[in-house]
């Protein structure tokens, strides 16, 4: 249960019913927009507070029009994508506590590489990754959280995770190892609302399937 409403990021990869669903019915403290998904935004009828990167996909006339309503936030380095200038925004600003949608889909080398980006940013800030099927969040340590009985939900290793323990899953895991490559613990299924998951040393990346209605 959050204490704050969340910042809410929105990428220029693939958004879905479900994630457009989510944004149209939280509340977020505000929205900021990545560059090239202004399109994705408006289209989903949106209002962003910020919109940050080098504006090559945002037309002059648009910015113009929109006026003081947004805050444009101009930042032209070639040497970071427009997420990781959100991202960087974020930690200026102590917003901590961040949703992401849009990060994944098309091209399968853009979502790996978001992914990579995103590791460097999850212990300065609680990040939350929604995309069309799953919620994705990253364990380092230790996370207790809440699920509806019966959600599958899979851990997977992004560097070797050793001590892996659970609670409130199917088959749980007891000090044992999830080793990128050689295991992984997909498909698990939760039998108990209070979840939690500790690892001893590594990156362990937790997928909880959604359901689509």
């Amino acid at each position: 249960m959050r204490k704050t409403k969340p910042t809410l990021i929105i990428a220029n990869g693939e958004i879905g019913t479900r994630e457009e669903r989510f944004i149209k019915s939280a509340e977020f403290a505000r929205i900021i927009v990545a560059d090239g998904a202004w399109v994705q935004a408006r289209g989903m009828g949106l209002h962003p507070d910020v919109v940050i990167g080098d504006f090559d996909s945002v037309p002059p006339e648009t910015r113009i029009r929109m006026g003081n309503r947004v805050q444009w936030v101009h930042r032209p380095s070639q040497e970071r994508c427009d997420l990781e200038k959100a991202l960087q925004y974020c930690l200026e600003k102590a917003y901590l506590d961040v949703i992401i949608v849009g990060f994944s889909g098309g091209r399968i080398d853009h979502t790996f590489g978001n992914i990579s980006l995103l590791l460097r940013y999850d212990q300065s800030m609680e990040l939350s990754l929604l995309t069309p099927h799953s919620d994705l969040f990253f364990v380092r340590d230790q996370r207790r959280f809440r699920l509806p009985i019966g959600t599958t939900i899979s851990l997977i290793p992004l560097a070797n995770v050793h001590g892996v323990r659970t609670k409130g899953l199917k088959y749980a895991l007891n000090h044992e190892d999830l080793i990128l490559g050689i295991r992984e613990g997909t498909s698990n299924e939760v039998i108990s609302s209070s979840v939690q998951i500790s690892i001893d040393s590594g990156i362990l990346m937790v997928a909880v399937l959604r359901a689509e209605d």
